[in-house]
């Protein structure tokens, strides 16, 4: 069994454990390896994200879970300590990321581009947001990474 089928499994294996009625769905975000939405009652495994080990994906829906559970108890949720307490229900570490081997992440499209210091940040999507360097505050450019970074 693949990863993917294995996501879906233990996602119907939780959702009926706790009876929350979420639906699943892979996501196409490129920097978070799952979300949930309350409000839709849907939880999100990002795609961009299967070949990180099964445990991190594990930990990454058990976490979801914990979100979806104290949205249900309390009408919100967020990475506090009333969350804390849902991991533990749903056996995820209390953590607001998984730490994932960057050589595992999907590339950027774009790359910050400063005079002085070359690239500063990278990022998934354009911006229309004009950005300054961190070190000399000089205005900064987005470009194609893949210009950039070669």
């Amino acid at each position: 069994m693949n990863n993917e089928q294995k996501i879906e499994q233990l996602f119907h294996e939780l959702n009926n454990q706790w009876d929350l009625k979420y639906r699943f769905e892979w996501g196409k975000k490129k920097n978070s390896l799952g979300t949930c939405n309350w409000g839709t009652k849907t939880i999100y495994i990002h795609r961009a994200f299967l070949q990180v080990p099964w445990e991190d994906l594990e930990n990454t829906l058990r976490h979801e879970f914990a979100h979806a559970l104290d949205a249900r108890s309390r009408g919100y949720s967020r990475h506090d300590a009333v969350w804390r307490k849902w991991c533990l229900v749903t056996g995820c570490r209390p953590d607001r990321c998984t730490q994932v081997d960057s050589t595992l992440l999907p590339p950027a499209k774009y790359a910050w581009v400063c005079p002085q210091h070359g690239v500063v940040s990278t990022s998934h999507r354009q911006s229309k947001v004009k950005y300054r360097c961190a070190k000399c505050k000089s205005p900064v450019t987005q470009k194609l990474a893949a210009y950039e970074l070669a």
